[in-house]
């Protein structure tokens, strides 16, 4: 799925991570809706965001040390 966009070794690691902490689909968001409402699905919802952001952000800083 990657492989098109030609990435280093370090974005595809990084890549990879992000999408293994936040690939919800529309199914999760239905739910999400139905069991929590609208709001508390907005706040659940930029959770997950901002934690795989953090994640992303840590393993790119992570593998720019270690590999270089």
């Amino acid at each position: 799925m990657l492989a098109p966009l030609d990435l280093s070794f370090r974005q595809t690691v990084v890549a990879c991570v992000v999408l293994a902490v936040y690939f919800p689909c529309v199914a999760t968001f239905a739910v999400m809706l139905r069991e929590l409402g609208g709001l508390k699905m907005l706040k659940a919802s930029a959770i997950m965001a901002l934690t795989a952001l953090a994640v992303g952000t840590l393993m790119n800083l992570v593998l720019k040390v270690a590999v270089g």
